[in-house]
């Protein structure tokens, strides 16, 4: 039984760590340090570590440890690859990655002694080692199929642009005088300054010509 007067220690609880987590989120993305975008894949993240959680009847964080967490890389990468479109369980690393930042809050809250999640690699990167990149042929198929996309797909195989940003590209980004497209990211808010290949140059501008009134 516990001394009169002394209140047992209250543990701390995943509910907790989410919500301490989501409302640093929001505050990062008031001041634009972090876009509605990323947050979304953040919460993505979350759902599915909670479905695990929730399998398992776990609520508290000292319940949550490194065997759990590999536990959960086998059971979201089998579930990634039940899609359709799976890019071989690629999400994998970046699910992983936004764990270990919500595990660093518990941490910075003394919610945790140390983080449970174990970063490899970075996100982005192919689970599969040795990936090779494109081949000359891969791209020819790509380019057969891309039908009214060609020029999307050249816009992404030669900026190396995010795709959110790709998709907001406006045509005051783009400088045909001096063959650049300069534009804030919107991830990073940082300036970037990209050369247009050829390739890309000759349907943009067969573009531009196109939406001229």
């Amino acid at each position: 039984a516990n001394a009169v007067g002394v209140k047992e220690k209250r543990l701390p609880t995943w509910n907790e760590l989410r919500q301490s987590f989501v409302a640093q989120l929001n505050q990062k993305i008031m001041v634009e340090e972090r876009s509605q975008a990323t947050a979304d894949r953040y919460a993505v993240t979350v759902r599915e570590f909670e479905s695990l959680l929730e399998e398992r009847n776990i609520s508290l964080l000292r319940d949550i440890s490194k065997e759990l967490i590999e536990d959960f890389k086998v059971w979201r990468l089998k579930r990634i690859k039940e899609r359709k479109h799976s890019s071989n369980g690629a999400g994998l690393v970046l699910d992983v990655a936004i764990l270990h930042r919500v595990f660093a809050v518990a941490v910075e809250k003394d919610m945790v002694l140390r983080n449970p999640v174990v970063m490899e690699g970075r996100p982005g990167d192919s689970p599969q080692k040795g990936a090779e990149p494109f081949s000359a042929s891969n791209l020819a198929r790509l380019r057969e199929q891309a039908g009214q996309d060609l020029l999307t797909l050249l816009l992404l195989r030669w900026t190396g642009l995010r795709g959110s940003d790709a998709v907001r590209l406006t045509w005051d980004e783009v400088h045909f005088d001096r063959k650049e497209i300069e534009r804030v990211t919107q991830k990073c808010k940082k300036r970037v300054i990209l050369p247009i290949h050829s390739e890309l140059m000759f349907l943009l501008e067969a573009e531009h010509e196109q939406r001229k009134p």
